[in-house]
């Protein structure tokens, strides 16, 4: 990932010097998420409990974004922040905002289903400019390579990783069938067939990356996601 070079820094520094330290920030919250995160997906240890919206949130969640906050509130206390599960703290007029996702797919982390990550955002105003996440591939879309690995190589591994893909599968296709019920997916969709695209694609931009061809630029991506999610919403 790499910041957008055309923004000035959030430190003053002008365009030149692009958001370099503001990147470097997010990669330094994004293992301070993981050393949460992670040590609590592999424990199990942790409670759960509903939202009012009803989705729901583990102790994990919140403990994760606490981390992030204590950070950015010693480096950046001018920033204002919007977080997943504590809100807004901060100037909510400034024109720096960092946006938290401690943990992005926490069914799925509830589960012991490997397909989450945290996101974290810097937005100025109004327009993000770079954003953090879980560097290298995701245990899911490791266990995905191998599955495309065992299915030329390993007749014996294939038949161990298939049903694990399978499951990993269903889980995709379960959330957005109850996106559908909820009404903010289009039940005019093909449920399967989305679920098969929203896992071929980090796993085919993972599979690049670790070929050693460099990363897109990040917002490249903004216009095709913000297309794409018109695009699954039910048409009035």
């Amino acid at each position: 990932m790499k910041p957008v070079p055309s923004t000035p820094s959030s430190q003053g520094l002008g365009p030149e010097s692009g958001l370099a330290t503001d990147l470097a920030l997010g990669l330094r919250l994004v293992d301070a998420a993981d050393a949460v995160s992670l040590a609590g997906f592999k424990d199990r240890a942790f409670s759960v409990s509903r939202k009012a919206d009803n989705t729901e949130v583990t102790e994990v969640d919140r403990a994760t974004e606490s981390a992030i906050r204590t950070i950015i509130g010693v480096e950046r206390p001018e920033h204002c922040i919007y977080g997943e599960e504590y809100g807004v703290s901060g100037d909510g007029d400034a024109p720096y905002q960092w946006v938290l996702d401690p943990i992005d797919g926490t069914t799925n982390f509830v589960r012991g289903v490997p397909v989450w990550a945290t996101l974290i955002a810097l937005v100025y105003r109004g327009t993000p400019v770079l954003g953090a996440t879980d560097s290298g591939p995701t245990p899911a879309q490791k266990l995905l390579i191998e599955a495309l690995k065992a299915a030329w190589r390993d007749e014996e591994s294939r038949d161990v990783i298939m049903p694990q893909i399978a499951g990993l599968l269903a889980q995709y296709e379960n959330t957005i069938r109850q996106g559908m019920a909820e009404g903010s997916i289009s039940t005019d969709l093909d449920a399967q067939l989305l679920a098969r695209l929203f896992m071929a694609f980090p796993i085919g931009l993972s599979m690049l990356t670790l070929a050693g061809l460099p990363d897109p630029d990040p917002a490249s991506f903004i216009p095709f996601f913000q297309r794409f999610g018109e695009t699954l919403k039910p048409q009035s």
